[in-house]
């Protein structure tokens, strides 16, 4: 099977470093809910160490990382519930999934995402 990866679109880091990041968190994608995830069972999202650890850099790199990805929207950051405690969880913006999973194709998915940014448009791609 052909895959043509012209239809996907990759994200403009400032670093190409960046880019091979964002290519290995997509590795642990939750393609139910859109959030970077731990192996563990059940709704355990990762934090900036566990990134960190599973990218091996610094976690100082990794804020950095983050920080620019939410910036150009292909991550967002959002406060919720986890368990009993509150924390920072991450999603990556369905644009930018390159349809693993076909997660990319629900609209469903999307509006997900559009909700836990507070409404913030993003624009949206149709992938055939």
């Amino acid at each position: 099977m052909n895959y043509d990866f012209k239809q996907y679109i990759l994200p403009k880091y400032s670093k190409d470093n960046y880019l091979a990041y964002w290519l290995k968190l997509l590795k642990k994608l939750d393609y139910r809910l859109g959030y970077i995830a731990n192996d563990n069972v059940g709704y355990n999202p990762m934090r900036i160490t566990d990134m960190a650890d599973y990218l091996g850099i610094s976690t100082l790199t990794c804020k950095r990382f983050i920080k620019e990805s939410v910036e150009l929207g292909i991550i967002t950051k959002q406060l919720e519930k986890v368990v009993s405690q509150k924390r920072n969880v991450f999603r990556i913006n369905p644009k930018y999934t390159l349809g693993i999973l076909g997660w990319a194709l629900s609209f469903n998915n999307y509006l997900k995402f559009e909700r836990k940014t507070n409404g913030k448009k993003f624009k949206r791609i149709n992938i055939r």
